[in-house]
């Protein structure tokens, strides 16, 4: 099944209380089949506007698992399992749709801008904003939460389900994500359960506690 680009366009055009009968987002052929084609499998919500999730995109009858994560920035690819991937300006609308991801506080200054700037206009008579494009240092990407686009490019995770442990890889190679003071000893005990464990092990139940923000309520150990 394949999504319909006009209503995905519409509804973040809404976010920004832009009218689709005056503006479109640019994209060039990819983008439209990315924007069609994107499929999210799997998310997981770990803070306000904090996602991970796992996406499939279907490219010439092959599909491709990625993994997408909001707010969420990785200074080191683990384990060289990861592989970066441009965001095109189809799979940004398609995340922030399906996500229903919110504007970031203070953006209507820019926004302003984006209305009042020029943009090319296309065969319809829309205005195309071209999601790349810097505006006095600031473009549309600035008004949603971070997305980052990362393909998937090992065997070892073929299967949506993998998606908590995946995430629990990620976080663990920065320790800026858990909330409770954890030893040393026990951040390596979650690093290497989510590194080295196998599909038997219940790796939703050890991400809760590794994000815990009590003890009481979540065991570390």
């Amino acid at each position: 099944m394949t999504r319909n680009m006009t209503e995905s366009i519409k509804k973040v055009l809404s976010k920004l209380q832009l009218s689709e009968k005056s503006y479109t987002i640019y994209g060039d052929k990819v983008s439209e089949h990315w924007l069609q084609y994107l499929k999210i499998d799997n998310k997981i919500h770990l803070f306000r506007d904090y996602y991970s999730a796992w996406l499939t995109y279907n490219k010439e009858n092959n599909r491709e698992n990625y993994l997408i994560l909001v707010n969420i920035k990785i200074n080191r690819i683990p384990n060289k399992f990861l592989q970066e991937e441009t965001l095109n300006s189809g799979a940004w609308v398609a995340i922030i749709n399906e996500l229903d991801l919110s504007l970031k506080e203070d953006t209507s200054n820019a926004i302003i801008e984006i209305i009042n700037s020029e943009w090319d206009i296309n065969n319809r008579g829309l205005k195309q904003i071209n999601i790349e494009r810097e505006i006095n240092g600031f473009n549309i990407k600035n008004c949603f939460p971070d997305i980052c686009l990362y393909k998937i490019i090992s065997d070892r995770f073929s299967k949506e389900e993998t998606l908590n442990q995946i995430t629990g890889i990620v976080l663990t190679e920065d320790n800026g994500y858990h909330l409770l003071r954890y030893t040393p000893q026990v951040l390596q005990e979650f690093k290497n359960t989510f590194q080295n464990g196998n599909e038997n092990i219940p790796f939703e139940n050890i991400l809760v506690s590794y994000l815990a923000s009590d003890f009481n309520r979540h065991s570390a150990g």
